[in-house]
């Protein structure tokens, strides 16, 4: 919550650029980054859906992976939503 409550001090100021601990200093576009940061601070999700990561090393847990979204998709089906499988 300390993004948080420093974005709620930052509300009433003007903001010229963002220079964060780690990559580069942004100057252009503040308010999408802004709303970036609020959002990823919140914990709220920037889209609906379920991603499923993993790393699989004989394939089995790439077919549980598989698996898994497949019963999702099932289930959901009648729903709109995003499926996701990423092999780490």
């Amino acid at each position: 919550m300390q993004v948080q409550a420093l974005l709620k001090k930052l509300s009433n100021l003007d903001v010229k650029m963002i220079c964060p601990l780690h990559g580069p200093i942004i100057k252009e576009n503040l308010g999408y980054y802004l709303e970036k940061y609020d959002i990823w601070s919140s914990y709220k999700p920037e889209e609906e859906g379920i991603f499923i990561a993993y790393a699989s090393i004989h394939g089995n847990t790439a077919q549980a992976s598989e698996f898994l979204a497949d019963r999702l998709k099932e289930k959901r089906s009648k729903e709109s939503g995003n499926y996701r499988s990423c092999k780490m």
